[in-house]
């Protein structure tokens, strides 16, 4: 049987439109609005009820439990305990199999004893800023003479730039190492070796690619990049964040093997997991594996953290209670501040915060950044709801492929999250682009910058490759990227850019696809499930928090709450459940006496002192 849910509030009728009613195994959108369709599935578990019954078993866990770790692919108990129960000793991959890594950290550790000086430049996103604090507290820890660069998105722009090399050299340099950006700058690092400086680059990005498929990587002394050809760490999935951590463990160890004299200086590694739980959890990889290792050890680690400038960071987002600490205080508190300062002032200021060992500077530092917060809410908004406006204005139907939105007004440092607004609202690929100037020798330059976000099908950094001709620079990986194009051709990569999204994508693509893990009736749900089910996090890309459906339930009352949320009691024969539904109010089948289907997340909340069972609907027919 398939299900067709309209979530953007059309009054239709269930459609059942085969006649096996023994699960539900497809719900699709329709949608009137120039909202997005939305399908919602069932996740495909390849195996046997007698097999999930046997992990069920051997893990002690309920079967529910049990067919959600199948349909993760976890299909035998030893990776169910290793999923259940990462640990560091166990379960770290091999980091020699970074390739260059023993290399790179030798180079580092003769240029500390040579006393050259070494500067760690880094993105301005909270990737780049939590690998550059990670590098700072390793290399001043052992003694090196080390400052750190973190170019100004407006005046300097996106990554390795001559320029700031040329002031970095300047200012006195013998060592760069290029964090979370330089895989492709081929030019800029050419430029650096001609100036006599070594280079190491520690990025995560795709490297360029010849006409011929075959990859061109930077002349640097040595390049770390999953990425690249002959790399052990691609299956890692790692951020620039994460691969730093590694590099701190093969830190510890070639000192171990070779440099006996640093040894009462090297910094142990657990000490920088909480930076690198945060960087991963930002820069959105998959949290499986080794990415889901660092969260976990790095979450208990961020929990009790000494770290002064993180504890400022997390009091100034409301979350100063140890039992706060989860993803979320990371994705919605102190992740999006970092990330403010790199887009509406300086990045460079958050490495000084997260690496100080001053109280009151600390808290002026983070008063300021929370400031930049909020202003980049204003802004942002702005910059979003322009985006719509000229989307409906120049396409009533939002039947493009996908869509690049320029405006002078636009400011530079919400543009990628502009972009992402509109994924999320029309599911298509979408640029976003502000106005920009670059020097061209001595020549000002009128440019646009962009930011790109994709989706399932559409493989930013790929598009951006193809239609390189058009542009001055680009990069990025599959779900975003960013790029600058002269002003003069800003029109042509418009239509270039929506005409490659319509060849890369089928209409089926178009459809936004919401995984339920199993459907339930209202006696599973229950408090030793909801317990058992939130040893599966963290939660996040690649490792969604598990979504059930709940069938015919009867909305026995609904109750509003700051003006478009609802509060409903649902019921069956077997029982009441309390559910909230966010943004639920025009949905009209939320309504007393209805009888729904549900999509959700089960949650344990507490009022009063008193815990009950509470569902987080996601869609609602």
């Amino acid at each position: 049987m398939s299900l067709y849910i309209d979530v953007n509030n059309k009054e239709k009728d269930i459609q059942y439109l085969n006649t096996d009613t023994s699960a539900i195994s497809a719900a699709s959108v329709e949608s009137q609005n120039n909202k997005a369709k939305i399908k919602i599935e069932l996740r495909e578990a390849n195996c046997s009820a007698d097999l999930i019954s046997e992990l069920a078993a051997g893990l002690g866990i309920s079967a529910v439990t049990a067919g959600v770790l199948a349909k993760r692919g976890v299909l035998d108990i030893e990776s169910g305990e290793r999923f259940l129960a990462p640990t560091l000793n166990k379960h770290l991959p091999d980091p020699k199999l970074l390739k260059n890594g023993v290399e790179a950290v030798r180079l580092i550790l003769h240029a500390i004893k040579a006393n050259k000086r070494i500067w760690i430049y880094t993105d301005y996103d909270v990737d780049g800023l939590t690998s550059g604090a990670q590098l700072k507290l390793i290399l001043s820890r052992l003694g090196g003479n080390v400052s750190t660069f973190t170019p100004n998105r407006f005046d300097d722009g996106y990554g390795l730039q001559g320029r700031c090399i040329d002031k970095i050299n300047n200012r006195g340099a013998d060592l760069i190492i290029a964090l979370d950006c330089g895989i492709t700058s081929i030019k800029e690092i050419e430029f650096a070796r001609s100036l006599g400086l070594q280079t190491v680059i520690i990025d995560h990005h795709l490297p360029t690619k010849g006409e011929s498929n075959e990859e061109i990587l930077p002349e640097a002394d040595f390049v770390i990049d999953p990425y690249q050809q002959g790399c052990g760490f691609l299956e890692h999935k790692l951020c620039t964040a994460g691969l730093v951590w590694i590099v701190s463990i093969l830190f510890r160890k070639v000192i171990q093997e070779e440099f006996p004299e640093f040894l009462d200086k090297v910094i142990d590694p657990k000490d920088l997991l909480e930076l690198a739980c945060v960087g991963t959890v930002c820069d959105m990889v998959p949290l499986l594996g080794l990415n889901r290792l660092i969260v976990m050890r790095g979450l208990e680690a961020l929990a009790k953290t000494e770290r002064i400038g993180l504890k400022a960071l997390l009091k100034s987002a409301g979350y100063d209670s140890a039992k706060k600490i989860g993803v979320s205080a990371i994705s919605f508190g102190i992740g999006p501040r970092i990330n403010a300062a790199g887009r509406m002032s300086e990045g460079g200021q958050v490495i000084d915060l997260l690496i100080t060992d001053d109280s009151s500077e600390a808290q002026k530092s983070s008063k300021r950044i929370s400031k930049l917060n909020d202003e980049r809410k204003g802004v942002e908004e702005q910059v979003k709801n322009t985006c719509f406006l000229k989307i409906k204005e120049e396409d009533p139907q939002a039947q493009k492929a996908g869509y690049l939105i320029f405006d002078q007004s636009f400011h530079l440092g919400v543009i990628g999250i502009a972009a992402q607004r509109i994924v999320e609202k029309y599911y298509r690929p979408a640029a976003v682009c502000a106005p920009s100037t670059i020097k061209v020798g001595r020549e000002e330059v009128v440019v646009a910058k962009g930011s790109v976000r994709g989706i399932s099908g559409f493989h930013v950094a790929e598009a951006l490759a193809d239609l390189g001709g058009l542009l001055l620079n680009h990069g990025g990986h599959a779900e975003a990227g960013g790029f600058t194009v002269e002003f003069s051709k800003l029109s042509e990569f418009k239509d270039a850019f929506e005409e490659i999204a319509k060849k890369k994508l089928g209409e089926d693509q178009f459809i936004k696809v919401k995984r339920a893990d199993c459907e339930v009736s209202i006696l599973d749900i229950t408090h030793d499930l909801i317990t058992e089910i939130s040893r599966l996090g963290p939660f996040g890309i690649g490792n969604p928090a598990p979504q059930f459906i709940l069938k015919d339930v009867k909305v026995q009352s609904a109750v509003s709450f700051s003006g478009e949320h609802l509060k409903l009691k649902l019921g069956t024969q077997d029982g009441v459940v309390s559910a909230i539904y966010w943004k639920g109010r025009s949905n009209k089948r939320a309504r007393k006496d209805e009888v729904v289907t549900i999509l959700f997340t089960p949650e344990i909340k507490s009022y009063q002192g008193l815990s009950f069972v509470e569902l987080n609907i996601k869609e609602l027919q």
